[in-house]
């Protein structure tokens, strides 16, 4: 009976603090979005922007490290062990080392970051040639999108409660702190969750489901 209780408070604690601060996590999905969908048009009208893109994107892959690990993964169609390194370099890298925790140093720091992915992949995946050869990526984009979002809305929460501690009840910025991260750390359950289900069916996308030859 305790086992259920906690997985439902799991489940219902980052859902809480969603609809507590409703305005801050559709402000942050209207920024990602407003911002992924501008650079894509920007880039069908400058298309050379995607080559570049692309070409920037491979030689961080070709990596020393990234070339032993992830790519090796995926060239050698092991998919458990993609799935894996997928997940763990988006959460250690792309969200936790780059967003949230330059955020806890400086306050809405990490947003940056979160902006540059959003305009990143806007360049990278404007359909160009058409939107049917990229639907498949796409849901995997929609998934890893919305780990970001909610990340990027944990740093509004952990900015806003050190900044504004009495806009929550609390009298010192050192208790808004430490209640910012506590309130970050259950919204790290779905941006975890979320980034499984990135890692797992990205890594099937491309080694399964491409088309020979890819």
């Amino acid at each position: 009976m305790k086992q259920s209780v906690r997985k439902l408070k799991f489940i219902r604690k980052p859902i809480e603090i969603i609809k507590e601060n409703k305005k801050a996590f559709i402000l942050m999905n209207a920024i990602f979005y407003g911002l992924l969908l501008l650079t894509m048009i920007v880039t069908a009208i400058f298309p050379d922007l995607q080559a570049k893109t692309i070409d920037n994107a491979n030689q961080q892959l070709s990596a020393p490290w990234l070339e032993s690990t992830v790519v090796a993964a995926y060239t050698n169609g092991n998919v458990g062990l993609a799935g894996i390194y997928t997940f763990l370099v988006n959460l250690i890298l792309g969200t936790f080392l780059s967003m949230t925790l330059p955020s806890l140093v400086i306050p809405f720091a990490g947003l940056i970051m979160g902006g540059y992915r959003a305009i990143f992949w806007g360049m990278t995946f404007a359909p160009l040639n058409g939107v049917t050869g990229l639907l498949p990526h796409y849901l995997t984009l929609l998934i890893e999108e919305q780990a970001y979002v909610i990340a990027m809305f944990a740093i509004v929460i952990q900015g806003r409660s050190f900044l504004f501690p009495r806009r929550i009840g609390l009298a010192s910025r050192w208790n808004g702190y430490k209640q910012g991260l506590i309130q970050s750390a259950w919204l790290y359950l779905p941006v975890i969750l979320l980034l499984v289900v990135g890692g797992v069916y990205e890594a099937i996308e491309l080694i399964v489901l491409a088309p020979p030859g890819n």
